[in-house]
């Protein structure tokens, strides 16, 4: 702070009077340093003189508030504390804005709010993206083959195949819409939860994008490959596959998790268990094809014996 009296320039957060700032000025209206060092009368300083720069004369110091002249809580004006509470009217952020709780209360309308732990509460929510979730409570509109292997039970949709080598059962769910909705160059996630019955002696592809049929599935996908009990990560892009084992063995008649998170050209995050086990970023799948596969299962039985996978729910969801 400059004593514009005799042209010294202080530090008064050295002096401690970062909070006990006192008396505006003398009697020409001009800011000396022992005028404020010396009063005890006032509890209130004009900074319209601290320096030779010009602070603006609607800048005050209240109680240990740096505040603007006309302030009203709620109303009008800034202040800023010195525990660093600050009220604004509006702000202009050129970088992150990074708080444990977002709350924003209002009069008229219910309050919007993201707590630390990203739980919202809005009054209403517009969406751009596209998210479809399913308990499986119908199977109509979807693709069978075939149908008759393929049933709604209360807890999941049921697939077998039958007892012959090489038997597949597929189910799939297309949203045949304009290519230019459903992309592979869009970040796109699913969650699942599966049971299959036997974990040997059988290929089970559960993926968003299309499936074929073998152990290689060139085809742009993302998804997981349940070979004979373990469990791979999986995805193509129209020409090569990439399989990671996740290093999780698969046992029958346990319900398992699976989850893949994809950054469109970066990577496919995929969890078992609520675990992340692999990272894949080679041959991701881009374009448009078969990206309308919003989902497909191809249920493969490698003896002469029926296999069956059950499917409880399916959330998937593509960004705007």
């Amino acid at each position: 702070m400059i004593d514009q009296k005799t042209g010294v320039e202080y530090n008064i957060f050295d002096l401690g009077f970062d909070r006990f700032l006192t008396k505006v000025s003398d009697a020409d209206g001009d800011l000396g340093l022992a005028s404020i060092m010396k009063s005890t009368a006032s509890s209130v300083v004009s900074l319209s003189s601290l320096s030779s720069g010009g602070v603006s004369q609607n800048i005050k110091m209240v109680d240990g508030y740096l505040q603007s002249k006309d302030f009203e809580a709620g109303v009008k004006g800034w202040r800023i504390d010195a525990e660093g509470n600050v009220e604004f009217v509006n702000g202009l952020f050129r970088g992150q804005l990074v708080g444990n709780t977002i709350y924003i209360p209002n009069a008229t309308t219910p309050l919007f709010s993201v707590d630390a732990t990203g739980n919202a509460k809005v009054n209403s929510l517009e969406r751009n993206d596209f998210h479809w979730f399913t308990l499986f409570e119908s199977i109509d509109g979807y693709a069978k083959s075939p149908a008759d292997h393929i049933i709604c039970n209360p807890s999941s949709v049921d697939l077998t195949t039958v007892a012959t080598t090489d038997s597949e059962t597929r189910l799939q769910k297309l949203q045949i819409s304009s290519n230019s909705t459903f992309t592979w160059d869009k970040n796109r996630k699913f969650k699942t939860l599966i049971r299959a019955v036997s974990s040997t002696q059988v290929l089970t592809y559960l993926v968003t994008g299309n499936n074929v049929s073998g152990l290689n599935n060139t085809t742009r996908h993302l998804g997981f490959k349940i070979y004979s009990g373990a469990i791979y990560a999986t995805v193509g892009n129209g020409t090569s596959e990439t399989a990671v084992d996740t290093g999780v063995i698969y046992n029958a008649n346990n319900y398992i998790l699976l989850e893949v998170k994809y950054i469109a050209g970066v990577s496919a995050k995929f969890y078992v268990g609520g675990i992340l086990k692999a990272t894949i970023t080679t041959n991701l799948p881009s374009g448009t094809s078969n990206a309308v596969n919003i989902l497909d299962v191809l249920l493969t039985t490698l003896a002469d014996v029926s296999k069956e996978v059950d499917i409880c729910y399916y959330d998937f969801w593509q960004a705007n």
